[in-house]
């Protein structure tokens, strides 16, 4: 939530000033986005094509990582996208 609030005053002070802001459902997804449109008074719409996909194992990975523990998988990937 700090980063969330972080990320409110430096919209603010760059003079950004949103007309719409979207979100996840998700609780946590949604809890920050009030917290960084409260600057706004703006409503904060929910958007079910904004919830997150699970990529199983994947799940927090980085790019370099997936390529360390999942190598065959990832040459797959890279190959054919899918």
């Amino acid at each position: 939530m700090r980063q969330a609030d972080r990320l409110r005053a430096r919209l603010e002070r760059e003079g950004y000033t949103p007309t719409r802001i979207y979100s996840s459902p998700l609780s946590r997804a949604l809890e920050t986005a009030r917290t960084v449109a409260s600057s706004w008074g703006s409503h904060v719409e929910s958007w079910d094509d904004l919830v997150e996909s699970d990529v199983g194992v994947f799940t927090g990975l980085t790019h370099a990582e997936i390529q360390e523990r999942f190598p065959d998988v990832a040459r797959r990937f890279a190959a054919t996208r899918d």
